[in-house]
C-alpha cells in the first residue's frame, strides 16, 4: 500500500443534453475532463481509472476522456496526473445516463533543500511504511505514479522502440576500443521483473558465463517487491549536468545478501516526472578484478506527461593490477533512435 492515500471525495455526476453523446452511440456513459483547480488548464494525458470495473486509461491531450458501456451503481473513479494530488472520487451512474464529469486536481507542492551527500547508511527498515518525512512521502507517492503510468502505457498501449548501442573498452594504455556498434528493436513490456537480489544473471545459464546486470527501471519503482525492500532517503535538490533535479537516494535492504542496487533515483522538480537513475550494486558480486558496475538511465517525454527511456549508460571497471587483460574498464551506451506505437495511442480509445 502506498504510504500517503489520498481522502475519498464524493462527487455528484452533472447531468448534460444528450446531445453530448449518442444514446445509440453507448448506454450509460460518462464524458470528462482533468483540470488544474489552480488554474482550470487540462491537464493531457492524466490517468483515468475504475478498479472495480477493471477500467485504466489515458485522457487525451486535451485532458478528455469517456467512459463507456457502465453498469448503473456506484464506483470509485481514480484520477491521477504527474505533478498532482492524486484523487479518488465517488461516482453514481444512473441507468441510462449520460453524465458529464469535471475532475480538478490540486498541483504538488514541496519546500526542498539542498541535497546532502552521504554514504549509503544501513537499511535496516526498509518499505514505505518506514518514511516519516511528509515532503519524502509526496515525493515517493510522485515516483511510484511514474512507474504505474509506464505499466499501463506498457500493456494498454503497447510500443516498440529502437536503440542504437555502442560497446566500448578502455585500456591501460588510455585508448577506447569500440567493440561494436549495432541497433536493438525492444518491446514494450519488459521481460524481467524485480527480485530481491536477483540482480545479476549468467547468460545462457552457464555457471563461467559473463554476468549481466539486470536494470530495475520505472515498472520496478512502483512494484511493491522494489519498494518494500529498500530504504529511501533525501528528496531535496541537487545539480545534475546543470539541471537542478529532485534526488532520492535508494538503499537495499541489508537482509538481502546477494547483490541487490543502491542510488539515486531524479525527479523534475516542476512536472515530478522522472528524469534519470544512478544504480549501482549493493554488495561486492565477487567477480575477480571488478571494482565497480554503475546504469545511468535518462528519460524523456514520448508524449506529455509520460516519460520513456532514451538512454543508458552502463560501466564497468576493473583493477588493473595484476590483471592479465589490457581492459580497465566497459562501456555500454544505448540511445533511442525509433519510437513507434503498435496499435492506439493514448487517448485514441474513446
Amino acid at each position: 500500500m502506498p504510504a500517503w492515500v489520498p481522502r475519498l471525495t464524493a462527487l455528484v455526476a452533472l447531468a448534460v443534453p444528450s446531445t453530448a453523446l449518442s444514446a445509440q452511440e453507448t448506454s450509460n456513459a460518462i464524458v470528462g475532463v482533468v483540470v488544474a483547480r489552480e488554474t482550470g488548464e487540462r491537464l493531457a494525458h492524466s490517468v483515468i481509472a475504475v478498479p472495480s470495473l477493471g477500467l485504466r486509461r489515458f485522457a487525451d491531450d486535451s485532458g478528455a476522456f469517456v467512459l463507456r458501456n457502465l453498469p448503473a451503481g456506484s464506483f470509485v473513479v481514480h484520477a491521477r496526473r504527474l505533478g498532482f494530488a492524486p484523487r479518488d472520487l465517488m461516482l453514481t451512474v444512473q441507468p441510462g445516463a449520460h453524465d458529464s464529469l469535471r475532475i480538478e486536481l490540486t498541483r504538488v507542492a514541496v519546500k526542498l533543500a539542498a541535497v546532502q551527500v552521504l554514504a549509503d547508511p544501513p537499511c535496516t527498515t526498509p518499505g514505505l511504511s518506514a518514511v516519516k518525512d511528509s515532503v519524502l512521502k509526496t515525493l515517493l507517492t510522485q515516483l511510484r505514479m511514474n512507474g504505474e503510468q509506464y505499466r499501463l502505457l506498457a500493456e494498454r498501449y503497447p510500443f516498440v522502440y529502437s536503440q542504437e548501442r555502442i560497446v566500448s573498452s578502455e585500456l591501460k594504455s588510455g585508448e577506447t576500443r569500440i567493440e561494436r556498434i549495432d541497433t536493438l528493436v525492444v518491446a514494450s513490456k519488459p521481460s524481467w521483473r524485480y527480485q530481491p537480489g536477483r540482480i545479476l544473471t549468467r547468460l545462457g545459464g552457464r555457471r563461467r558465463g559473463d554476468l549481466f546486470f539486470n536494470i530495475p527501471t520505472l515498472p520496478d519503482f512502483a512494484d511493491p517487491l522494489f519498494l518494500d525492500n529498500h530504504c529511501f532517503a533525501d528528496g531535496a535538490l541537487d545539480r545534475v549536468d546543470g539541471a537542478e533535479l529532485i534526488r532520492i537516494d535508494i538503499v537495499a535492504s541489508a537482509r538481502i545478501k546477494t547483490p541487490d542496487v543502491n542510488g539515486s533515483i531524479f525527479l523534475d522538480p516542476h512536472t515530478f516526472q522522472i528524469r534519470r537513475s544512478v544504480l549501482r550494486l549493493s554488495r561486492d558480486p565477487k567477480v575477480r578484478g571488478l571494482m565497480e558496475v554503475e546504469v545511468t538511465t535518462v528519460f524523456q517525454e514520448a508524449l506529455e506527461s509520460i516519460p520513456i527511456v532514451s538512454q543508458v549508460l552502463g560501466v564497468q571497471r576493473f583493477d588493473p593490477r595484476g590483471r592479465p587483460s589490457a581492459v580497465i574498464a566497459g562501456y555500454e551506451h544505448h540511445r533511442l533512435v525509433g519510437f513507434q506505437f503498435v496499435g492506439t495511442r493514448p487517448g485514441e480509445d474513446r
